[in-house]
């Protein structure tokens, strides 16, 4: 059975900034970044990038601990950015926007050979 990924919160994107911050002022790989924290490079990489699920706690402590971050105090600055940063109105670009089920059926429809019977067809 098939397990829905979470979806990266403003939390763990904060973790994840925190990581690339460090990494970058120390310029450190992400195998350095993997002995000194014991997470795999590779997991290490999808935190950065922001992919392949969010971080744990554990790897949040490690994280910590590896560049001398205190985590309660961290966690504390972490929320608080993320409450600025949900607060804060956002720019949308309708670029990026998800489309509806109607753009979808709209696209499909325009590519295929039987659109104008399709359009036509009510749907169940």
């Amino acid at each position: 059975m098939a397990v829905k990924a979470r979806t990266w919160t403003t939390v763990d994107k904060e973790i994840s900034g925190i990581l690339a911050t460090e990494k970058d002022a120390r310029k450190l790989s992400y195998r350095d970044i993997a002995k000194m924290t014991g997470i795999k490079h590779m997991r290490v990489s999808d935190i950065i990038h922001m992919i392949n699920g969010t971080p744990t706690v554990v790897e949040f402590l490690a994280i910590c601990e590896a560049f001398g971050l205190d985590p309660a105090a961290t966690l504390r600055q972490i929320i608080v950015r993320a409450a600025t940063t949900e607060n804060t109105p956002q720019e949308t670009d309708d670029q990026d926007a998800p489309l509806t089920t109607d753009e979808i059926m709209q696209l499909a429809a325009n590519r295929d050979e039987n659109r104008d019977t399709e359009a036509e067809t009510p749907r169940d």
